[in-house]
């Protein structure tokens, strides 16, 4: 148990899980969705042949009853009752049939056309994720620019900066040299060219 408890902290911490950036789940969702949506189509066209499969259905009862009715019609103008009394127990079969295939056809018509409502919605929300989208990573893109052109001007700031820094280390370079230099030197250099005679009348001008 133990070894396994490290071998997934050690997986973890060597093969750590991206963390995905709210622009990536966005991407994501709009992809599943998208994906949701061409089911939808799919689901659709389905249904849409089921519809068309209900209403061809009505349509060969519609044409049934028409018969049968016509055939009692002309059963009873030849007064055959029995013949015209056979084709009533039919024709009045016929039309409960044809009653209930009209309200399975309505019923698939109202879901397919609910379902079709529920794709104009579902793709015009992801029409708008996506213009939302673009426009965010428009606004995103700017607000970094932006950030970059501040952060050039603290580039300058910094620049200045150590050129003042360089200038006044150059300035002590300089003070330190001139403090290093031996202020003697130019008497030394003065005393050793003067003569004999020229020290003398130095030190009888300072009797």
């Amino acid at each position: 148990m133990w070894n396994t408890i490290v071998y997934i902290f050690t997986f973890q911490w060597l093969f750590p899980k991206k963390v995905e950036t709210t622009q990536e789940q966005v991407e994501r969702l709009i992809a599943t969705e998208s994906k949701a949506l061409e089911e939808t189509e799919r689901a659709l066209e389905r249904s849409g042949e089921h519809v068309r499969k209900k209403n061809g259905k009505v349509t060969l009862l519609e044409q049934d009853v028409q018969q049968l009715t016509t055939r009692a019609r002309n059963e009873l103008t030849a007064k055959d009752k029995e013949a015209a009394t056979k084709t009533m127990k039919d024709l009045i079969a016929k039309e409960k049939e044809l009653a209930e295939a009209k309200q399975d056809a309505a019923a698939a018509r109202k879901a397919h056309g609910k379902l079709e409502q529920e794709k104009e919605d579902h793709r015009r929300e992801i029409r708008e994720a996506k213009e939302d989208l673009e426009d965010l990573k428009v606004r995103g893109s700017t607000a970094d620019a932006r950030k970059r052109s501040t952060d050039r001007d603290s580039l300058k700031d910094v620049t200045q900066g150590m050129k003042t820094e360089v200038r006044q280390k150059e300035n002590r370079a300089d003070l330190d040299a001139e403090l290093r230099q031996n202020p003697d030197d130019q008497f030394l250099d003065a005393a050793g060219n003067t003569t004999v005679e020229e020290r003398l009348a130095q030190l009888e001008r300072e009797k």
